[in-house]
């Protein structure tokens, strides 16, 4: 057995929250929930729906009818303590939740055989860079960093370093899926990071996601009687001194000729460009 520590550092307002639905609260289940969705989304090599499904149950534990504890334990050794209430609209700005606020820290420990850890550290990482924690983590809030990789010099590089480099091609500024269509899961296809120095306030980063939502992205997320999460997720993230944003695309499996997609991802970039 081995153990694996991570100290973290919120970025972005966290809108966790415990059984009441009211006091902010970090709980083990809601990060291995996201661990295992990272792993799901990043490892697009399955063409069998069984073999998919048997691959996360060896790695993560299993529920209904196999039922199977998983190889690693999650544990919260420190959990954030300062709270406040902000709005989760902020183009809008008509409501409040209570949350955990920024410059609020805290650390997990895995701890299992270091075969199974390994894919919980990666999945870990990639939640850490692309996605966050509690409501509205795909548009920008409960964004949090693992402190000992805050070095955002080649920020893309680790992002790229987390994934299969035979199905994954990295460019200046983005990367993408190049290998073989898998069952109709989703997966990620695209990942951009989008950079702009003058921007050293995250809020100005969740005001243009906000607007982006409300021009376009409810659009993304109804298909008549059913609602579907958007297959976008838009991550703030800190750079040096100043913020930068990640937009990660999944292949989208429904509606995809829905053109909302591209335009709410361009309004995002143009803005956050020019801003």
């Amino acid at each position: 057995m081995i153990e694996k520590k991570y100290e973290c550092e919120v970025i972005t307002p966290m809108f966790l929250h415990g059984a009441d639905g009211r006091t902010p609260e970090l709980r083990p289940p809601s990060i291995k929930g996201l661990i295992r969705f990272w792993w799901r989304v990043s490892t697009p090599k399955f063409n069998d729906e069984k073999l998919f499904l048997s691959e996360e149950e060896r790695i993560f534990g299993g529920s209904h009818k196999n039922k199977k504890k998983s190889p690693v334990s999650l544990i919260i050794k420190k959990t954030p303590t300062k709270t406040s209430y902000v709005s989760p609209l902020p183009h809008k700005n008509n409501f409040k939740l209570k949350c955990f606020t920024t410059e609020n820290n805290f650390s997990i420990k895995l701890l299992g055989s270091k075969d199974y850890i390994n894919y919980f550290e990666r999945s870990f990482k990639l939640l850490s860079f692309l996605g966050g924690l509690g409501k509205r983590v795909r548009r920008g809030f409960g964004s949090f960093e693992i402190i000992h990789e805050k070095d955002e010099i080649n920020f893309l590089q680790k992002i790229y370093d987390q994934l299969d480099k035979n199905i994954y091609e990295r460019s200046e500024d983005e990367i993408e899926y190049t290998g073989e269509k898998p069952f109709d899961y989703p997966f990620i296809e695209r990942i951009r990071v989008i950079k702009n120095n003058k921007i050293n306030d995250y809020n100005k980063i969740l005001t243009i996601i906000g607007e982006a939502t409300h021009k376009y992205g409810m659009k993304n997320i109804k298909n008549r009687s059913k609602r579907y999460a958007s297959p976008i997720i838009v991550s703030v993230k800190r750079s040096q001194n100043n913020y930068l944003t990640t937009i990660t695309e999944l292949n989208k499996t429904h509606d995809s000729k829905n053109k909302s997609y591209n335009n709410f991802v361009d309004y995002i970039v143009k803005e956050v460009k020019s801003d």
